[in-house]
């Protein structure tokens, strides 16, 4: 009893157990969580209790002493309403979990963009409040994508090169967290600019990242139909509208990444995912905790 006293009350974040944080969100159903985290179903959990870990949380449910006995009746309506309670609770907290994804993916490496190729120019926006969150949602301004996407994103940019152009990134690898903090503060009429966090985002999975061109001579954006993260009818890729220089960056930037198996999404000019991105998971490691291979040594 004093085990099952002691890991109470529990939350799920990620997958595994953490102090209960939002009292508003868990109330009274934290207290039942432990029974979920190593079952399949409710029910099984409390066949693999003892008994008087069962009775310890129906006298807690129903406001008896903990050291009572439950009487049938109290007992039949005490198991009803923690099988409520938990059922709620396991709904709200898979809702807030990175998705599960079944069969085989590769390993993943991220890497950072900015170690591939230094000319490669960095306008982080989450880093900042300069984006549609009206807040900074990393900690720092850095650019990470899987290691293939990354290497093709670099011959993108010494391709573009050749006619006085480079890449400038505003987001690459984006942690799940954020993918499902972005959908609960965007409008309903706005979600298609959003990834819905049941699946997943491109961008979670390191293979997807949102960018521009700049000017080599000036170290400046070019023009573009649209501003990034402008959720409007200019932000599609085929918009007819604003500038004939401004459409031909647009179709220059599409042409070259497609070149190198990115592929455009069409309600957002400055978003491109990479063709093997259905070969890594989602992920939710902060930048911070990302484990970058060491620099090479230099031969002798």
């Amino acid at each position: 009893m004093s085990d099952l006293k002691a890991s109470l009350p529990l939350n799920l974040e990620n997958g595994q157990s953490q102090p209960a944080r939002d009292p508003k969100i868990m109330g009274k159903a934290g207290f039942y969580l432990p029974i979920l985290l190593k079952s399949a179903t409710v029910v099984e959990s409390l066949r693999r209790l003892p008994k008087d870990g069962v009775d310890f949380m129906i006298c807690f449910e129903l406001g008896l002493e903990r050291t009572a006995t439950p009487r049938r009746d109290d007992r039949m309506n005490g198991m009803l309403r923690i099988l409520l309670l938990c059922g709620i609770l396991f709904q709200a907290d898979t809702w807030g979990a990175i998705p599960r994804e079944e069969g085989e993916f590769r390993k993943p490496e991220l890497v950072e963009l900015i170690r591939l190729d230094p000319t490669i120019r960095l306008d982080v926006r989450y880093a900042t409040t300069n984006n549609f969150a009206h807040r900074a949602v990393y900690r720092e301004a850095r650019a990470f994508l899987q290691r293939p996407a990354a290497e093709a994103l670099v011959r993108v940019h010494r391709a573009l090169a050749r006619q006085g152009l480079g890449l400038m990134v505003f987001d690459g690898y984006r942690p799940w967290s954020v993918v499902k903090l972005f959908w609960d503060i965007t409008a309903e009429k706005d979600k298609k600019f959003v990834a819905d966090p049941r699946r997943g985002s491109t961008h979670s999975r390191g293979c997807a990242v949102d960018l521009t061109l700049y000017d080599v001579k000036t170290g400046k954006p070019v023009e573009m139909p649209g501003g990034y993260d402008e959720w409007s009818e200019r932000s599609a890729i085929d918009y007819s509208g604003g500038t004939p220089e401004a459409r031909r960056h647009r179709e220059l930037l599409c042409s070259a990444m497609e070149v190198e198996g990115f592929i455009h999404a069409p309600a957002e000019w400055w978003h491109y995912t990479y063709r093997d991105w259905e070969l890594y998971r989602n992920m939710n490691l902060d930048f911070s905790e990302i484990k970058l291979p060491a620099p090479a040594r230099p031969a002798d």
